[in-house]
């Protein structure tokens, strides 16, 4: 950008040397350096305000998609799973032992259809519920996310501790929601041994870096780089239960705070997830 700038300013000289037939005047030259910058600066904000708009646009139609999409894909599951409910108990114990599994196949199906469009829709409404960031309190967002996991830390006899966090600017629901799915994810891909999370921070330059470690069961060397990916699972279907969007609804909210996230296996065993946010 730079290069191009002083090739249009040169340009410019030149072109009119060469119509006044004379040197320009250093007074002369700095006005036209001024012009040139200013306008520059006037094309740059109304690039960035036409780009704002677009993405605007771009993440409404995204919304409405999944809205309508969500709607027209429900009606038909939710009649499809009535009238599997109605058969099961008029036919009962009535059915071939072959005729049930394959009845209680089609309504596992569907109701993994079912999860699959609640995802799509809590992916479409990441960034849509306010973009207007406030000072958040980065524990508090880590005591929401807890309390929300109170069964599944209680059942998995998960120990969730923390380092003192900062507050920034942030979308404060969104911090949440980015927590609860990691800390939610180290308790569900747990080993034998009962879970341990650990939420550290550290300030590098103008951006805090956050780590979210376990004693988990890892990620397969094979499937690390696509972890973040929409509806990518890791694990065999059937494993562990879920629709393999948590952790690209994680990166969607890392990413519209100015950050990036990333993972890695730790050298006793289990995952880190590590994330940065913007400082004030």
């Amino acid at each position: 950008m730079l290069a191009e700038y002083f090739l249009l300013q040169k340009t410019i000289f030149e072109v009119l040397e060469v119509e006044l037939c004379r040197p320009l005047p250093s007074a002369d030259r700095d006005t036209i350096v001024e012009s040139i910058t200013v306008g520059i600066q006037e094309a740059g904000a109304k690039f960035a305000e036409l780009q704002v708009a677009r993405l605007k646009r771009s993440n409404e139609s995204l919304e409405h998609f999944a809205h309508i999409a969500s709607h027209d894909l429900r009606e038909p599951l939710r009649t499809i799973a009535s009238h599997l409910t109605l058969l099961q108990r008029q036919l009962g114990t009535a059915l071939p032992a072959e005729s049930k599994q394959s009845l209680d196949f089609v309504t596992q199906a569907a109701q993994r259809m079912r999860g699959l469009i609640d995802s799509l829709m809590l992916y479409s409404k990441v960034g849509l519920s306010g973009n207007e960031k406030v000072l958040t309190d980065f524990n508090a967002s880590v005591q929401a996310a807890v309390l929300n996991l109170g069964e599944a830390i209680h059942e998995a006899g998960a120990h969730v501790s923390w380092d003192t966090l900062p507050t920034l600017p942030a979308v404060s629901v969104e911090i949440d929601r980015l927590f609860q799915n990691l800390i939610g994810n180290a308790i569900k891909f747990r080993s034998a041994s009962s879970p341990i999370v650990h939420i550290g921070v550290a300030q590098t330059g103008g951006l805090w870096r956050f780590s979210v470690s376990d004693n988990g069961i890892g990620i397969d060397s094979v499937e690390k780089d696509r972890v973040f990916e929409l509806f990518s699972r890791v694990r065999p279907k059937g494993a562990v239960s879920g629709s393999g969007i948590g952790l690209s609804v994680c990166r969607r909210v890392v990413e519209m705070h100015g950050g990036t996230i990333k993972h890695s296996a730790n050298s006793d065993g289990g995952t880190t997830f590590e994330f940065t946010v913007a400082g004030a």
